[in-house]
């Protein structure tokens, strides 16, 4: 062995352990297949040469005894084959796919002949998946760049056409996430657990994980593998879906891109709510950019750059609720819900007498309460509710830089690097002036983001049967978020004791929550000051030897977060909440909104908060992994796949050598890591036995039917940097409760009460009764895994198309999650809580460790054919369901606690979706220069260069819960559901004001004391969707390398209509059941594009 690789052997031990840390990455692709004459001899020594089109780089090999042939660890694109031997006629197969994570197989059959009687053929476009068991689906640029794409451009709403992804959508608000990830789920598990790369780069948001933290260019992607279930032993660390990205790369020509879309108010459908005589917002998308690649030296160095910028005006209007001119006086006398006066009765609520014509005296009604009203602005439609209509036009500016080198080194060794940077502006206005109150479309304030994303990655080849690759990967997020109030001082201006701070986040309109109306204040999670790096490193070895092809690897991850954001509870700025109860009679009906608004006029309130950033929130956390893998190709027909992983999560720990925080329940002490001779664990421990076994069988019928089964065991690779990113005392949350559903836990004129943190020196402190805390037990945390099986029929059809039915199953234990151990018992309000008996302690104390669980089946079909011909077509059809305790793990928590009622949180996920057909194609018109009719003349040149493009879409509803008013329950902590009256609950289908979805008289509030409703845990459906999406596209040959693509997209082509769900509280009469908003109108964009 020379010396060359010998260092590279020495350096990649040393990455492997050293403080650099890695993620297991799939960057290349493998060709195998089988030598053999025209009698079906195996044909050894027969030379096997690669030669990728685009950058002439060249794989050689030779079969071995048996005639079988491997070509591993090869960079994706387009490939000529050639297969030569002594005695036998050359064997050409052009136009061999090659792409990440996937085995390309070319069997071929020689024939008896002179060197110089050449066999040329073309691969097919389309290829089964003949030796891996996995589930899998693969976008490839030329899906990306012809089907529309809508809202940002998103590649992932491509995701949508892979089998057992639930429809794509939207998640948090631009100002927090402007590259606008899209959220989905895939074959039942939580959309936190899928986990994508960027060649070779983890890129996970780590205080959302359910964001990718960069959301590639659309031009940027060369191809997208999503691999579902069963995956190999490589693919660690993603409970769910295991997403690779590759990025494009140069070649040895110039080529490149030009491009804009468009798209305004002018060319949207009217929402279906829009009141008549009402403009459409402002709405101008523009997204602007281009690319160029190529060699920099011919056939060794090759670059690729792309730019994409965003400018959007995105106007947003919402339909809310104010208080009429009645209801801010106190007048509720021509509403039917009787306002009882908190003065009378007793203090569980009975015995109140109704305030006199149910109006509430001038004298009773508070001067603050008086100050906070006066923002509200006069109703603009009728009614009590819904009947203030507003809107806004936040800003957007978004701009990505992405560039990438591949570097031909020698014949052995390939290098290459990419480097992307996203910077973003965005934020909004509240419509209620110092007030805040909604910002429609956006946040009330300023964001400035920026995301750098960078790998450098290698292969060396130490012979044809011994390869090494490689990838070290660096992001990082800056983020700085303050809301339009921040810095400014109310305390005087509304005179509420306890207002403000010495901190600016302190400073600003206190969140005022009011059932049913619309509140006061900006969302509780601002501000925001947030910097986040994940550094990743992988390493893998790569062995055939005969009819075995071993694969041996680490990976790892380290992330770090350092976070300034007291965003518990409600916010640093102080919350009080108003739901209704001080006004409502025991015994009686549930609070309603009216009964709220009095309760907030009398300036009574049911819950006081406020959080204070104590200490800088600084996780950092290590995630490793091994494996090894044996593909054995046991005959000419069966591929077998054996693997096991190990991965080991050491415990989170802080910055500056301080640990993590523990409450032992027992004392009601918290426990902090590295401070005053505290063990930085605290007692905490995890796994280290976290083996993952991978097995897989791939069984070729014929040449056009492959049978494949595949199971394997993945670990929930969610960071614990979010759920545990800083409790008690890192954010003090005092959360000040009412001591049961009728009675009051302060007023606006006392104000909040002081909000401090503890002494931290002996590294022990007391846990306050009022603070929000969550902790792990001490002893071992269990941390999640999914186990995921399936059984796969593909079948290769006419016209080069395939189509697989599956049945395809997870099972997910030991899902993180809270459970409140100091939840009350129906009908015992706060005296009943366990640890207020004990400590005094009303606010909910939930011990965090993996002990949920879910399941999903499914039987899921594919058709899929590579573009040729002229048509391109990606479809699924998912027919599934999913059970679950609660739809998301690490921050999370269930609805019931009450130990004798915890079986009601089991039922039907909140994300499931029976029924999820998606059809994507790509159609260019068989009419001129080229094609089979009107090829040639003025008339080609007309009608010639059309290609219409499009997804179809159709999808079930997901489930809701039908909830109802706590206060005759009045066990804290636990949700309320209302009383179902009829077996079977009609669905009228009704849409909006005076018509409701379902039969709303199959429901009733719960009036009975200490008891929960009847009603289980998502038992309706929201509407389902059909949606078509349209582009037609015109494309002009300018010169024979210079094209111009005119496209006209029209998202919602039909203009069908798509509603939200409906008003699910039964306490809440005047909304429960109506459906009164909707999304996704006919929007056409038109888009201009420069091709070379």
């Amino acid at each position: 062995m020379n010396s060359k690789a010998l260092a590279l052997i020495c350096l990649c031990i040393l990455f492997a352990v050293s403080p650099f840390t890695a993620d297991g990455q799939v960057l290349y692709g493998s060709v195998v297949g089988l030598v053999q004459d025209s009698s079906s001899a195996a044909m050894p020594g027969a030379s096997v040469t690669l030669t990728n089109k685009g950058t002439s780089q060249v794989y050689e090999t030779k079969s071995d005894e048996g005639g079988r042939f491997t070509v591993a660890n090869i960079v994706p694109g387009s490939y000529d084959l050639k297969i030569s031997a002594q005695g036998f006629r050359p064997y050409t197969r052009t136009d061999v796919a090659v792409t990440a994570n996937t085995i390309t197989r070319s069997d071929v059959t020689m024939e008896v002949g002179s060197t110089t009687e050449q066999i040329t053929v073309e691969a097919s476009a389309t290829a089964l998946q003949t030796d891996k068991a996995d589930t899998h689906t693969e976008l490839n640029s030329k899906q990306v760049s012809s089907l529309p794409l809508t809202g940002y451009r998103n590649y992932q709403s491509l995701i949508n056409l892979v089998p057992g992804a639930t429809p794509s959508s939207l998640q948090n608000s631009v100002t927090d996430t402007p590259g606008r990830s899209l959220r989905t789920n895939i074959n039942g598990t939580n959309a936190n657990n899928n986990m994508t790369r960027i060649d070779g780069a983890s890129s996970v948001n780590l205080w959302l994980p359910h964001h990718t933290g960069y959301v590639m260019p659309a031009e940027m992607v060369d191809t997208v593998n999503v691999t579902t279930s069963a995956g190999d032993a490589e693919q660690g660390m993603a409970g769910g879906a295991s997403i690779t990205l590759i990025t494009k790369s140069g070649t040895n020509q110039f080529h490149g891109s030009a491009f804009e879309y468009h798209d305004d108010q002018h060319l949207k459908a009217r929402n279906y709510f829009q009141a008549a005589g009402i403009d459409k917002p402002l709405s101008i998308y523009n997204n602007y950019g281009g690319t160029i690649g190529g060699p920099i030296k011919k056939n060794k160095l090759f670059f690729f750059y792309s730019f994409d910028g965003t400018r959007q005006r995105q106007g947003a209007v919402g339909t809310y609720s104010v208080p009429t001119a009645d209801i801010r006086n106190g007048n509720f006398s021509a509403i039917g819900t009787t306002i009882y006066d908190p003065a009378t009765g007793k203090a569980d609520g009975s015995g109140r007498t109704p305030f006199a014509g149910n109006i509430i005296p001038a004298n009773r009604i508070s001067p603050i309460a008086n100050l906070i009203q006066a923002y509200y602005p006069s109703p603009t439609a009728s009614g009590a509710l819904n009947n203030w209509f507003g809107s806004q036009v936040p800003l957007f500016n978004r701009d990505y830089n992405d560039a990438k080198i591949n570097w031909t080194r020698n014949e052995k060794h390939q290098i290459f690097g990419h480097y992307g940077i996203m910077k973003a502006l965005s934020g909004g206005q509240g419509l209620f002036g110092d007030g805040i109150g909604p910002s429609p479309g956006s946040d009330p304030g300023t964001g400035d983001t920026r995301v750098m994303n960078m790998s450098i990655g290698h292969t060396y080849t130490f012979s044809p049967t011994l390869l090494l690759d490689g990838v070290i990967g660096y992001q990082r997020m800056d983020q700085t978020v303050k809301g339009s109030d921040y810095g400014k001082d109310f305390s005087t201006t509304l005179g509420i004791p306890g207002l403000g701070g010495p901190e600016l986040a302190q400073k600003g309109f206190p969140n005022v929550s009011i059932s049913g109306y619309q509140g006061f204040g900006v969302p509780n999670w601002m501000p925001a000051f947030r910097t986040e790096e994940s550094y990743t490193m992988s390493h893998n070895l790569t062995w055939t030897k005969g009819a075995h092809i071993f694969r041996f690897g680490f990976d790892g991850v380290n992330h770090r977060m350092t976070h300034y954001q007291p965003e518990l509870g409600a916010g640093p700025r102080g919350s009080f909440s108003f739901n209704g109860g001080p006004t409502a009679i025991a015994g009686g009906a549930s609070p309603d909104n009216f009964n709220a608004y009095a309760e907030f006029l009398l300036g009574a309130t049911d819950n006081i908060q406020k959080s204070l950033q104590y200490i800088l929130m600084t996780p950092r956390e290590w995630q490793f992994g091994w494996f090894a893998q044996d593909r054995w190709q046991i005959n000419q027909k069966l591929t077998l796949s054996l693997g096991l992983r190990y991965e080991l999560y050491p415990l989170m720990t802080r910055a500056h050598d301080k640990g993590i925080e523990r409450l032992d329940p027992a004392t009601n002490l918290v426990y902090l890591g590295g401070r005053g001779g505290v063990p930085n664990d605290v007692g905490v421990t995890v796994s280290h036995k976290l083996f993952a076994p991978k097995v897989g069988l791939a069984y070729r019928l014929d040449d056009k039917t492959v049978i494949r089964t595949g199971y394997g065991i993945n670990f929930d690779p969610l960071p614990f940097s979010r759920p545990l990113r800083g409790f008690y005392p890192l954010t003090v949350n005092f959360n000040f409760q009412a001591p049961n559903g009728y009675a009051s836990a302060g007023t606006l004129a006392s104000g909040v009460p002081p909000v401090v943190g503890p002494d931290l020196s002996t590294g022990i402190v007391t846990l306050p009764g009022v603070a929000d805390m969550r902790s792990p037990y001490a002893g071992q945390i269990h941390r999640g895994y999914t186990q995921s099986w399936n059984f796969t029929i593909e079948r290769k059809l006419p016209q080069d198309a395939i189509a697989s039915v599956a049945y395809v199953g997870t099972e997910s234990t030991h899902m993180l999650a809270d459970y409140d151990i100091n939840s009350g018992v129906p009908g015992g309000g706060q005296a009943s809580q366990p640890y207020y008996q004990l400590f005094g302690r009303t606010a909910a104390t939930n011990m965090w460790d993996g002990y949920l669980s879910a399941n999903y089946h499914s039987l899921q079909t594919s058709l899929r054919k590579q573009f040729s011909k002229g048509l391109m077509l990606q479809g699924a059809y998912t027919w599934s369901k999913a059970i679950n305790m609660t739809d998301d793990d690490g921050w999370a928590s269930v609805g019931w606690n009450y130990a004798p009622v915890f079986r009601r949180n089991r039922a039907v996920a909140g994300y499931d979706r029976t029924h999820v057909l998606q059809m994507g194609w790509v159609y260019e018109l068989p009419v001129g220069k080229g094609k089979q009719f009107a090829s040639t003349g003025l008339i080609s040149q007309i009608i010639g260069g059309w290609a219409v493009n499009g997804v179809m879409s159709a999808y079930t509803g997901t489930p809701f819960t039908v909830g109802a008013s706590g206060s005759s329950l009045n066990a804290p902590n636990n949700t309320q559901t209302a009383n179902q009256i009829n077996t079977t609950v009609a669905y009228p289908h009704g849409i909006g004001p005076g018509a409701t979805w379902f039969d709303v008289t199959a429901f009733a509030p719960v009036t009975a004391a200490a008891a929960f409703g009847t009603s289980g845990r998502n038992l309706l459906r929201n509407p389902g969707v059909w949606n078509t999406d349209l582009m037609i596209n015109r494309k002009f040959q300018i010169t024979e390398r210079i094209n111009t693509d005119f496209r006209a997209e029209f998202y919602n082509l039909p203009n069908t209509s798509h509603f939200n769900g409906p008003g699910t509280s039964v306490s809440s009469p005047a909304s429960f059941g109506v459906i009164s908003s909707s999304f996704g109108e006919r929007q056409i964009r038109f888009g201009l594009r420069l091709g070379f």
